[in-house]
């Protein structure tokens, strides 16, 4: 599988990463754009500019509507055998899962190459979608935080799922066990 990095200043780059097994029969790409838009209609107003390089991508989940921007470049350049490309934000429960969220809030972060992708689930409900890049775990942490005040959560009551390129012994998974009561360490990318 592959992650195709792409953000407004359209520096985008493709990074191959290996998942566990469960991923290597699906043939993907997934986007890491800040250029997202989650919607219940698509007449509302693009939040981002779509610039004549980039093409946009929009998929119906429901009521609701997912729509990001990627460069054409990037777009055309995939490889045959890749189908479809998705936003972070569609595929962060595949990555990032716990049996302990189904009935609870949870803040899922996803981790990989400099780049934090947040999301906050409420029961079933996404409520915030983010990404950030951070150059070390102090940062990465005040994201984190960031997050949990904008949505009026709990430190000590609301568990932090970390995911994707970190380990239990890590010194991010370490740093987030200081300020958070719930941590669970739940997929790496090796």
């Amino acid at each position: 599988m592959a992650i195709l990095i792409s953000n407004q200043d359209v520096n985008s780059r493709r990074v191959e990463i290996s998942t566990q097994s469960k991923f290597h029969a699906e043939n993907w790409v997934v986007s890491l754009t800040k250029k997202h838009q989650w919607s219940a209609d698509l007449k509302e107003q693009r939040m981002y500019p779509l610039y004549p390089n980039e093409i946009e991508i929009i998929r119906q989940y429901g009521n609701r509507f997912i729509r990001f921007a990627i460069v054409k470049s990037d777009y055309n350049g995939l490889p045959a055998n890749v189908g479809t490309v998705f936003h972070i934000s569609e595929k962060c429960k595949e990555f990032c899962s716990s049996e302990h969220c189904i009935d609870q809030t949870c803040v899922y972060a996803f981790i990989s190459n400099q780049h934090l992708i947040l999301q906050v689930h409420r029961l079933s409900e996404v409520i915030f979608v983010n990404i950030f890049q951070f150059q070390d775990e102090i940062e990465l942490l005040y994201f984190i935080q960031l997050a949990y005040r904008l949505n009026g959560l709990d430190q000590n009551l609301d568990r932090l799922v970390l995911c994707g390129s970190v380990a239990d012994d890590s010194k991010i998974a370490q740093t987030c066990k200081i300020y958070f009561k719930k941590v669970q360490v739940n997929f790496t990318l090796e």
